[in-house]
């Protein structure tokens, strides 16, 4: 995308002056160019988001960025060490070379030209001069931004940020400081903006990382308070059970002491309590035995009844959709057929009216063609005999334009005999009974 875009800013773009830059163009022209375009970003981003891939700037334009730079930057230093140049010498340098080589060039620019990257570090700028902030503003754009370079991981501060502070420690100086170092500027923007992402990304990662803590811990009180209510409602249950098996013992235990004379009695007769109680239990197993077989058996009987049903609900709905189908279908052959002659009658009647079309044109055509060659017939005899006319006509034009000329001719030879011979009066006579020669 970059590499399009400064193919058409070599073709399009000029400078002040009218030359064009035939070296490629700067990062500062090109990101100029992109941002007065806010649509292209998204694009961009979505181009490469769908390619998966990154657009860079190309190897060859990437070297003549570096050696241009060099090169702007070694007449830089050279420019301290000569005379200075004169204006219009210094503004054709600029247009020859595409770059500016102001007097900011050499990487040094106003503090008030980086207002908004100091205000990234927390350094905030008064407003006292706000015609040196303009200009500040001007020469910042006019300049031209370094090269990109990859820095993926910075694990301590530079002397960058501290340079900067330190030299830009005194607010009554902000706006009256000779220049600003871009390079640490960059660099200080460029860690502070990462250390603070880094600590960014550390508390996440702790908030994470609390959150899960917090999660697992109420996940274990959860399951410890079921163990231990589970633990209670079967101690519960164990010492309800253990009550109930005492109770029975007790029950058990607990004879009357003037039944020994009635021990076989009392006997006979739990014997016969007994009896009757299985007796009675076993019948009501039985009626309820043969009341749960009789509604298995009226469940498998609805089950059966259903099923059946089904069947022929579903039978007569098939047979419903076959008649719906026969009578849709033969609907739609007639509809088919019907729409099958129509199509033919109208191919028939369209190939018909092509035929008559076809003869009238023929027809036509052969008359416009028989008036057409008798008109170049009449037309080529007229040509003809006009041709005839024409010649006839020139033949008499040029014996007339002859008759004229011997005449012409004979009168000048009167003239010049009478005038030169006037004694020869019988050759005189002689020659004009002589007829002149006239070309066949």
């Amino acid at each position: 995308m970059h590499l399009a875009i400064e193919q058409e800013l070599m073709r399009a773009m000029k400078t002040d002056d009218g030359l064009t830059r035939g070296r490629g163009i700067t990062d500062r022209t090109r990101a100029k160019w992109i941002l007065e375009i806010p649509q292209s970003v998204p694009i961009c981003s979505v181009l490469e988001n769908f390619c998966e891939t990154r657009n860079i700037t190309s190897e060859q334009h990437v070297e003549l960025h570096s050696s241009r730079h060099s090169s702007v930057s070694m007449e830089d230093e050279l420019h301290h060490y000569s005379r200075p140049a004169s204006a219009s010498r210094t503004k054709l340098e600029k247009n020859v070379r595409g770059t500016c080589s102001s007097k900011t060039s050499n990487g040094m620019l106003d503090v008030a030209s980086f207002r908004r990257s100091l205000k990234l570090l927390g350094l905030e700028l008064e407003d006292s001069n706000k015609e040196h902030h303009d200009r500040g503003k001007k020469k910042l754009a006019l300049s031209c931004r370094p090269a990109p370079t990859m820095c993926t991981r910075v694990l301590r501060r530079t002397y960058s940020l501290s340079d900067l502070l330190g030299s830009i420690q005194d607010p009554t100086l902000l706006h009256t400081q000779d220049g600003l170092n871009r390079e640490s500027l960059a660099k200080a923007v460029y860690e502070e903006w990462y250390f603070k992402k880094l600590r960014e990304a550390r508390q996440k990662k702790e908030q994470q990382t609390l959150e899960q803590v917090e999660g697992q811990t109420k996940k274990e009180k959860v399951q410890e308070e079921k163990i231990r209510k589970s633990e209670i409602n079967f101690s519960k249950w164990k010492q309800m059970k253990k009550n109930e098996k005492k109770s029975e013992q007790c029950v058990e235990l607990k004879v009357p002491q003037n039944s020994s004379c009635n021990t076989s009695q009392s006997f006979s007769a739990k014997q016969e309590k007994i009896n009757s109680a299985f007796l009675s239990w076993k019948q009501e197993k039985a009626k309820e035995l043969r009341k749960k077989v009789l509604e298995d058996k009226n469940k498998r009987k609805a089950v059966e009844d259903k099923r059946k049903e089904d069947e022929e609900n579903k039978a007569a709905a098939n047979t419903a959709f076959q008649m719906w189908k026969s009578k849709t279908d033969e609907v739609l052959r007639l509809k088919s057929e019907v729409q099958e002659r129509k199509k033919k009658r109208e191919e028939e009647k369209k190939k018909k009216d092509m035929q008559e079309k076809k003869e009238n044109a023929r027809s036509s055509f052969d008359a416009w063609k028989r008036v057409k060659d008798e008109q170049l017939k009449n037309k080529s005899a007229e040509e003809k005999l006009a041709n005839e006319r024409r010649t006839r006509e020139k033949h008499v034009r040029q014996n007339e334009r002859l008759y004229e000329s011997e005449q012409a001719f004979e009168e000048w030879l009167d003239h010049a005999e009478e005038k030169f011979f006037p004694r020869q009066n019988k050759k005189q006579g002689l020659r004009s009974q002589v007829q002149p020669w006239v070309p066949c």
